[in-house]
């Protein structure tokens, strides 16, 4: 988050201008937060991986977790569709694209 807050920071000190951006933007792994933004696949642009109730954030991508996260099995859209993007992405580039 330190990332975040040093780019407010220096937002503020510049007098710059700040909006509100949809929750398109920032869609959590969380049905409600789905539900109650009226989103759908198509109009997602960012993911934010919230819910540790599933798979844990610094963990899933890992490589003695990444198989297992992808067998997984979710009723949550938001998991859903990072599932999919994963598979692609190590179907393109292989597993290793994940390693440290």
């Amino acid at each position: 988050m330190s990332g975040q807050i040093s780019v407010m920071a220096i937002g503020l000190e510049n007098k710059a201008q700040f909006s509100l951006l949809p929750a398109s933007y920032n869609a959590a792994n969380d049905s409600l937060h789905w539900d109650k933004n009226n989103l759908n696949e198509e109009s997602i642009y960012g993911l934010h991986y919230l819910r540790e109730n599933e798979f844990l954030s610094e963990e899933f991508l890992n490589e003695h977790h990444l198989e297992d996260f992808l067998a997984g099995e979710s009723k949550v859209i938001g998991t859903q569709l990072l599932h999919n993007r994963v598979k692609v992405v190590r179907d393109k580039f292989g597993a290793t694209i994940f390693s440290n």
